[in-house]
């Protein structure tokens, strides 16, 4: 009984911790971007890992908030889990520091960002 009110009490206090090996569910918002200067740095087709944008990167790529990149390396692979879609895609960029818990997935046009919206989805942290 004293580890019910003990686990409780951890729970309250930091909240529910995955366990060592468990992934951790992170909720984030999904945009999209597209290799313009607009929405990028002055060098739009080149990631923040180096990697020159083509079109067959489009879909594939997503770049990081700040917060979220600092669980990631460049070349890891992500799924993002929005409703009953899943997408795989690879971190290949970092978005601006004013961005908290966002993903942003790489399209070909700014219209095709448009159309994409703004979606709330989850990632898998420390996921095998």
């Amino acid at each position: 009984m004293t580890n019910l009110f003990v686990s409780l009490a951890l729970v309250l206090l930091f909240g529910n911790v995955a366990s060592a090996g468990e992934p951790t569910r992170l909720s984030v918002t999904v945009a999209a971007y597209t290799a313009v200067r607009g929405q990028t740095d002055s060098t739009p087709n080149v990631t923040a890992s180096g990697l020159r944008i083509t079109s067959k990167h489009h879909g594939n790529i997503v770049a990081l908030s700040s917060d979220l990149k600092k669980h990631f390396k460049f070349g890891d692979r992500i799924k993002i889990y929005i409703g009953d879609q899943v997408i795989d895609a690879v971190c290949e960029d970092v978005m601006h520091p004013k961005w908290r818990k966002r993903v942003d997935l790489l399209l070909s046009s700014t219209k095709a960002c448009f159309r994409w919206g703004l979606k709330k989805g989850v990632i898998l942290v420390n996921a095998e």
